[in-house]
């Protein structure tokens, strides 16, 4: 049975990582065996010995690379939208400046990316540091577009678009068959 680590930052949602490896189970049944790991878990000692390693976003690469042995193991997770939430968004006045808010500051720039390649360009997308949430730095945003992490939106957005937590794109799973 293949072995395929699944790499992420931290454990702050663990709903979405959770959602990713059971929609990975279901889609390999007993083929492929996920095993989930945190980065903040790793020592400088730490190594990996799966058969191949799905990371979210190009920052975690850096970082794996120190921790397995063959780099041609490892897969960006790429997420798709959901198209049902394309409609609410471009409903959003050209121009407004929206808050694009995720578990992170790299998956809220990760998102943006999505965004983009769907044709959104019409609004003015700023990723949100989740870290910086409670600052002033934000008072000013009213609309803000999340993919299931409203929870994570300061509590002033008049505005919240809950896109629903991103799919796997095909394109991760058919590098995964291989």
């Amino acid at each position: 049975m293949k072995s395929v680590g699944i790499v992420f930052a931290n454990k702050y949602n663990m709903d979405t990582m959770l959602y990713i490896k059971n929609s990975l189970e279901n889609i390999f049944e007993n083929y492929v065996e996920f095993k989930l790991y945190f980065a903040d878990d790793f020592d400088e000692n730490t190594m990996l010995h799966e058969d191949a390693y799905l990371m979210p976003s190009e920052v975690t690469f850096e970082f794996l690379r120190c921790h397995v042995t063959d780099y041609t193991s490892i897969v960006s997770l790429e997420r798709s939208l959901p198209k049902e939430s394309l409609s609410e968004i471009m409903k959003i006045p050209e121009g407004t400046d929206v808050l694009i808010v995720n578990d992170g500051y790299d998956s809220a720039c990760d998102l943006i990316s999505n965004l983009s390649l769907l044709n959104v360009g019409h609004i003015n997308m700023i990723p949100m540091d989740y870290f910086l949430r409670n600052s002033s730095l934000y008072y000013n945003y009213h609309v803000a577009i999340t993919p299931g992490c409203p929870e994570y939106v300061p509590a002033h957005i008049k505005q919240v678009i809950d896109i629903g937590i991103r799919k796997i794109s095909f394109s991760t799973i058919y590098t995964l068959m291989r």
